[in-house]
């Protein structure tokens, strides 16, 4: 495995803009990989050679002394550099995606602080994952592809303090999204994981 960087930080606005960006190149050799037989036994095995390639930009802005807002955008190219043999099953070929790799992923944090003296802080975050591939069964052609990802999740909390107590009102996956983690083939059918559905709640900490 050889992993390569190459990153740029700028500061503008007396500090309230900040941009950084990275180039990344991960090259692997003999890369392990978890197969599947017909019959569901899991192995496995060197997948020979791949590569990881893309680029990661992240903002953080604060237009006030009250809100601050950190977005990261990245891209990434994942993929074989060569044919990969999936016992008696075929040939997953030469530029099949990585199991588990989104070409894109985006993220969002949008955080408010509220005058007063309880503190009151509300944060709205998103998180976006583009679609892929759940094993490189999938990638051999003809076969019914395992496929993850594509869906957006949205959370929220607003925090206040109370002396030794601060008090947190949660909701995650506001829009009760049945997001797609991961598929795998079982004897059965198939099995997916997806988001926890939508959760609202309330915490309470402690400290002195």
């Amino acid at each position: 495995l050889r992993n390569y960087e190459l990153g740029a930080r700028s500061r503008w606005d007396q500090g309230r803009l900040q941009l950084d960006a990275t180039l990344f190149y991960i090259d692997w050799r003999d890369i392990q990989l978890r197969l599947q037989t017909p019959d569901f036994f899991n192995y496995a095995t060197n997948g020979g050679k791949a590569h990881s390639a893309g680029i990661e930009l992240a903002v953080k802005w604060r237009p006030t002394q009250s809100l601050d807002w950190q977005t990261s955008i990245t891209w990434q190219r994942a993929r074989l550099d060569d044919d990969l043999v999936v016992l008696f099953f075929g040939t997953a070929p030469k530029g099949s995606p990585l199991p588990g790799s989104a070409d894109w992923t985006v993220s969002n944090l949008l955080t408010y602080r509220f005058d007063g003296s309880r503190a009151p802080t509300l944060a709205v975050s998103h998180q976006f994952l583009s679609g892929g591939l759940s094993d490189l069964n999938s990638a051999v052609p003809g076969a019914t592809p395992n496929r993850q990802g594509n869906y957006n999740q949205f959370d929220a909390r607003f925090r206040m303090s109370f002396g030794s107590i601060d008090m947190t009102v949660f909701g995650t996956n506001l829009t009760d999204k049945r997001g797609v983690t991961r598929t795998v083939s079982e004897s059965n059918g198939v099995g997916e994981g997806i988001l926890r559905p939508r959760t609202v709640g309330v915490t309470l900490n402690w400290h002195h």
